[in-house]
């Protein structure tokens, strides 16, 4: 049989199997020898003690019916009782022979019970004849050996019910003992069950636990990269298949620390060979040896390039910090022309807020004249109007005075007096009648006056309100263009912040330059320490040069995309436009180009 752990494992656990089934079959025994002695006093002791009651029953009511029907003593009580006492007569038989069958060795006895019970029934019946025919001296004397019969079948049924209980109670006890027995049994069975699997389970344990354990504190110390084990373990199971196992990673592992050693040493040139197609770290070291000495190989080009780039880039920063410093002069100057130019909008608004102010003023003040000159008008001819009924009174009063006087000439001496009287007011009436056609051309002559001045001043008012609407335009104009000047500063603001951003960005950009030559110069040192493969690495920084000095020239101002600010510019009427602001950093700037800025 083949020498591994399962093969002795299922051993081990047969033989605890075994003795399982060792103790299963004496359980078995003992457990059938149980199940007789019950069945026994089952059968034959309590169903035997069962029929012998019936028996005693059966007698007992015979004896009833028959002592009833003496006592009665008719023909038709006697008759019932004869049918009643044969019933259960034939069920005594048929309980003494069943009794019979399940007791052999009492069919002798049984059989005297069933003699004595025919006599007896005999005698019960002949008693009861007797008594029910009148002859009293026959039938006590028949009672007595009926009641004797009784007596003796009673006797006999008793001693087999007893007989019965005893069987009875001899089959429950021997149950009893064979259970004690099979307990006891079982009991020494499984503690000598439990005793071998423990062992059992101790001495496999143990060595599997030994071995475990020598191999995990080898596994242990390979995994904190302690080499110096040894795996001395040799069995043929599969313990010593795994120390075989672990003494082959063990060297594995150590070719692989050997070939890290040489790459720590900087040696790129190793020979790196996979152990079998499954072998992924050796492939994988084998990849990162090859793209470590060509990214090797890239970072010295790169480096020369860099260290190359970085005196362009000093010498740029310094033309970049020239031009800002140009352009802050300039912006420095258009800010001082803006805060004029702002000022001298800000009058001009103010000038035409109050020249606005008084427009509307006058142009109410105009409107009201022309109102008041048309209700002149209206009084004027209203006027007139009273005039001409004036007028209308002296002609009246004229006619009046005249008919007075025709009337004193009349009356004679009595009527001058009154002549007189009449001569005045005629006289009265006439000056009256003058000055009203007077003031009646002096009131046609202002109502056409003031017909006229309502007329000039309707048409002025027009005027007059256009005035004080273009006043407020001009003042909506100011305002919108102190706006544009206050956008303007702002925007001009935000760029001096710009060219100062810039100018900072020139000289840290120069002091980054001084600082990236240093690293590169570091960088070339470090790179030094790795021994490369010169041919294939030469070829490939040779491709590398060819096409990353232009990538480091175009790259080497490429700052980040200049925003948008508001300026500006006086040929646009002052409104504001979007220039670049070179926020974020910094700005292509064309250093030599004043073309979109003008002096004020």
């Amino acid at each position: 049989m083949k020498e591994n752990i399962r093969n002795k494992m299922l051993f081990a656990f047969g033989g605890v199997c075994l003795v399982l089934v060792l103790q299963l079959l004496v359980n078995g025994v003992f457990q059938s020898r149980v199940i007789s002695s019950v069945k026994e006093a089952r059968d034959k002791g309590y169903g035997g003690n069962e029929l012998a009651m019936g028996l005693k029953l059966d007698m007992l009511h015979v004896q009833e019916i028959f002592t009833d029907a003496c006592a009665v003593r008719t023909a038709e009580v006697l008759a019932d009782a004869g049918k009643d006492a044969a019933e259960h007569a034939v069920r005594f038989r048929k309980n003494a022979e069943a009794l019979k069958a399940l007791h052999q060795d009492n069919r002798g006895e049984i059989e005297e019970i069933e003699k004595l019970f025919g006599e007896f029934f005999d005698k019960g019946k002949r008693t009861a004849e007797l008594y029910v025919k009148g002859d009293l001296a026959l039938a006590a004397k028949a009672m007595e050996e009926f009641d004797s019969a009784s007596e003796e079948v009673a006797k006999q049924v008793g001693k087999i019910e007893e007989q019965m209980e005893g069987e009875a109670a001899n089959s429950i006890a021997s149950a009893l003992s064979t259970i004690k027995v099979a307990n006891v049994v079982s009991i020494v069975l499984a503690i000598a069950i439990i005793l071998f699997t423990i062992a059992l389970a101790f001495v496999f344990s143990g060595r599997i636990a030994s071995a475990l354990g020598r191999m995990v504190e080898v596994a242990r110390k390979m995994a904190v990269g302690d080499m110096n084990v040894v795996i001395n373990d040799s069995g043929k199971d599969e313990i010593g298949q795994l120390a075989g196992s672990m003494q082959a990673l063990y060297k594995a592992t150590g070719d692989i620390v050997n070939l890290a050693k040489e790459l720590a040493n900087g040696n790129l040139n190793v020979e790196v060979r996979e152990r079998s197609d499954q072998d992924e770290l050796m492939r994988s070291l084998k990849s990162m040896v090859t793209k470590l000495s060509e990214v090797i190989a890239d970072v010295r080009g790169a480096a020369d390039q860099v260290a190359a780039g970085s005196h362009e880039l000093s010498a740029s920063s310094e033309q970049v910090s020239q031009g800002a410093s140009e352009q802050a002069a300039s912006v420095e100057e258009i800010s001082s022309s803006m805060e004029e130019l702002a000022s001298t909008v800000a009058q001009s608004a103010d000038n035409a807020r109050q020249t606005s102010s008084i427009a509307s003023k006058t142009a109410i003040d105009a409107g009201a004249g022309g109102k008041a000159v048309a209700e002149t008008v209206t009084a004027m001819q209203h006027i007139a109007e009273k005039i001409e009924l004036i007028e209308e009174i002296a002609r009246q009063t004229n006619l009046l005075a005249l008919n007075a006087a025709i009337e004193a000439a009349r009356a004679g001496e009595h009527g001058k007096g009154f002549a007189v009287v009449a001569s005045e007011v005629r006289k009265l009436a006439e000056r009256s009648q003058v000055s009203a056609q007077e003031i009646k051309g002096v009131a046609i002559t202002s109502v056409a006056t003031a017909t006229n001045a309502g007329r000039l001043i309707n048409e002025i008012l027009p005027q007059i309100q256009k005035t004080a609407e273009l006043v407020q335009e001009i003042d909506a104009a100011s305002n919108e263009q102190a706006r544009g000047i206050e956008e303007n500063s702002k925007a001009i603001e935000q760029f001096d912040s710009v060219i100062q951003s810039n100018s900072a960005a020139a000289e840290e950009m120069a002091s980054t330059s001084e600082e990236l030559t240093a690293q590169a110069s570091q960088l070339l040192d470090a790179i030094a320490f790795f021994k490369l493969n010169e041919t294939g690495g030469q070829r490939r920084q040779a491709s590398n040069y060819a096409g990353g000095g232009q990538r480091a020239a175009k790259a080497r101002l490429a700052l980040p995309a200049a925003k948008k600010v508001k300026v500006a510019h006086p040929e646009n009427g002052g409104k504001l436009t979007s220039e670049p602001s070179g926020i974020g950093g910094g700005a292509n700037i064309a250093l030599d180009d004043h073309g979109d800025f003008e002096r004020y």
